[in-house]
């Protein structure tokens, strides 16, 4: 039940912003990042994929039933 509410939850959200007409107003006018900014950004984004993937490695896809300790 909680899985069936959550997806109607999201397909609903991403309905009002197909049909938001000043979301386009708000993504063209979006800065860009550049820099500083934009390395923090692909350095956390490569830092979170990384232990997914470590984890993913180590664990399997299924449940681990042992400690990895």
């Amino acid at each position: 039940m909680a899985l069936v509410l959550l997806s109607l939850i999201i397909v609903g959200v991403a309905l009002m912003l197909i049909f938001d007409p000043l979301l386009s107003y708000y993504v063209n006018t979006m800065p860009v990042l550049n820099g500083t900014e934009g390395t923090v950004i692909i350095i956390f984004a490569f830092l979170v994929l990384s232990n997914a993937v470590s984890a993913t490695l180590e664990c399997g896809v299924g449940l681990y039933v042992d400690n990895p300790v």
